[in-house]
């Protein structure tokens, strides 16, 4: 099992490579490839991507050197679970505008990118249908690029077991979150946790309401494992935050709740006194119906919520609502798609348009950029080695000011973000006060140490390295 790349070997399966050209055909069939969307004249034209050089271009390019990798073409894997309930395809539709992008300007020096599209949310059964996505993947893909599935700690074991190296847009589960073979543009640990927009919200709110927070949850297993992470996270943060049981639970995922678990939940929150709400998961099904209720209910709170709500989507629903979430605040490691003072933000709008604006979609471009620059400096020698020797020396990402600052080659999150508050269909900035800016402090990034007991000893899997041998079993819960 591949553990740094430092020590990246990789040996090609020839039974693998035998059988490819048997499954093609089939393969082709039944894989989506991603539609080619217009691109307008001025992002294709764009030379760089706010302090980024584009990676994309035409070039000198050899013959197949690796799985997925034809002397003309690359073909790289990702997915999403759009069609979940209330999870969206902006991750896709913006991976697909990047990669149209980039083959308008040449390719990867001069091989044209093709898209494998497999979603994770296939009839309902997140898990499983994440394997089989993934299974596919491991016969023709390069490599698992832009990709954001809630379940995608179910298919770990599978994906190292055949080498797929992933670049995504998200990652969810434990398992994959300090994984192998990964390479997040915006890391987000599990041991290790970026409190910025902890402190913000601490500014914004007075400490007087944050010691009377409660996390509002649905019971699904990344959503427990996100409660436990962000709350003990939050409460070890030294910023004063207190959270009491205010059993609001949603149930199961985001799909359709009865209107009397809602208002039970509503109820619950009223009595409880908090002053302060978290919330992790999608804006979509639980999270508006939960901020209905409130409204009916005449419940006074503020909203703390995760990037995953930041969508324009949900500002329009807001605003056909009549502000009901104009109690919410975000905290995010992302610009605001509306920051087009940032060269970054600009260019990303004009390439991604409409399908990209939301913080999730900024977090695939900056996955596929930073996949990109990596392969390119591969030059005709493409190989999976290769790239991910690149990718093991980006200490210093921040897709060209579109992210706050990273490590992907360590795993380390940022110690950046802004604080940004819905009114009406308008998301405002609100730290650091200048549109396009971060808010960073050494002091930000912070250590959950509390979770190392969730590590069990194994072999080379340490925290001290920032990767771990993944699978199912490599993290477990007290």
């Amino acid at each position: 099992m591949v553990k740094n790349a430092s020590v990246y070997s990789l040996a090609l399966h020839r039974k693998a490579l035998r059988k490819f050209a048997s499954l093609v055909c089939v393969l082709l069939a039944t894989v989506l490839l991603a539609e080619a969307p217009a691109v307008t004249p001025a992002s294709g034209s764009a030379r760089s991507f706010g302090t980024l050089a584009v990676p994309c271009h035409n070039g000198i390019h050899g013959g197949a050197s690796d799985l997925g990798i034809t002397s003309t073409t690359i073909r790289l894997g990702t997915g999403d679970d759009a069609g979940a309930s209330s999870f969206d395809d902006s991750v896709t539709k913006t991976m697909k505008h990047f990669v149209a992008w980039c083959n308008q300007l040449g390719g990867i020096n001069g091989r044209k990118v093709l898209l494998d599209f497999r979603n994770g949310s296939r009839g309902g059964a997140l898990g499983a249908s994440t394997l089989e996505a993934i299974k596919a993947a491991c016969e023709v893909d390069f490599m698992l690029v832009g990709s954001s599935y809630l379940f995608d700690g179910s298919a770990e074991s599978t994906r190292l077991g055949c080498n797929l190296v992933s670049v995504p847009a998200t990652t969810s589960l434990w398992q994959s979150r300090n994984s192998w073979e990964t390479y997040s543009a915006v890391p987000n640990p599990i041991d290790v946790m970026n409190i910025t927009g902890v402190a913000q919200a601490t500014e914004t709110f007075g400490q007087q309401a944050v010691k009377s927070a409660c996390a509002v949850t649905e019971n699904s297993v990344p959503a427990f494992s996100q409660r436990s992470l962000g709350v003990k996270g939050l409460a070890t943060s030294k910023k004063g935050w207190a959270f009491s049981n205010c059993t609001a639970d949603l149930g199961y995922l985001a799909y359709s709740v009865k209107p009397k678990i809602l208002d039970r939940a509503a109820l619950s929150i009223k009595h409880s006194g908090a002053k302060v709400l978290t919330w992790s998961g999608n804006p979509e099904g639980n999270f508006e119906a939960l901020l209905l209720a409130l409204h009916r209910h005449h419940v006074q709170v503020k909203w703390f919520v995760g990037e995953s709500v930041l969508s324009a989507s949900f500002a329009q629903w807001n605003f056909r609502h009549g502000g009901v979430a104009n109690s919410v605040y975000a905290a995010s490691s992302v610009l605001p798609f509306t920051a087009d003072s940032s060269p970054a933000v600009a260019v990303f709008n004009q390439i991604a348009r409409s399908a990209g604006q939301t913080a999730m979609g900024e977090h695939a471009a900056a996955a596929f950029l930073l996949w990109a620059t990596a392969a390119n400096e591969c030059g005709a020698n493409l190989t999976r080695q290769c790239v991910v020797s690149a990718l093991g020396r980006s200490s210093a990402y921040s897709a060209g000011g579109l992210i706050a600052p990273t490590n992907p080659a360590s795993n380390l999150p940022p110690n950046c973000g802004v604080l940004l508050h819905l009114h009406g269909k308008q998301w405002t900035q609100v730290i650091p006060k200048v549109l396009g800016s971060f808010q960073c402090s050494p002091t930000n990034r912070v250590a959950n140490t509390s979770f190392l007991t969730w590590l069990k000893s194994t072999t080379g899997a340490t925290l001290t390295d920032r990767h771990l041998g993944s699978s199912a079993g490599d993290l477990i819960a007290k």
